[in-house]
């Protein structure tokens, strides 16, 4: 299914709804509080998103490397499980060999 919103009908109400909510937002910010209307304005200027995404790319990184992290180890247990039985039975193995030849 397309989307409609490149119709011209759809980008109008859009662009009419957008228009409308912003000076609403923007009035009231302004009239509550103009540090706050300083604030967000400076958030959503393209420096503001720029910082934004500079504070939280380091913790997307680190997310998006325990998640695959947790996929690895999920794909791997099955084998690790055998490596692990296959460990544990040469280690019982060269243990009884010492003891034997003690």
């Amino acid at each position: 299914m397309s989307s409609n919103r490149s119709t011209p009908t759809v980008k109008r109400l859009i662009d009419l709804w957008s228009a409308r909510c912003y000076l609403q937002l923007e009035s009231t910010l302004f009239v509550q509080d103009p540090y706050l209307y300083q604030e967000v304005m400076h958030l959503v200027s393209p420096q503001g998103r720029a910082a934004t995404v500079a504070k939280l790319r380091p913790s997307l990184v680190k997310i998006n490397c325990e998640l695959a992290s947790m996929q690895a180890r999920s794909l791997l247990l099955p084998y690790t499980r055998g490596l692990q039985q296959v460990f544990h039975k040469s280690r019982m193995a060269l243990g009884a060999t010492i003891l034997a030849q003690q």
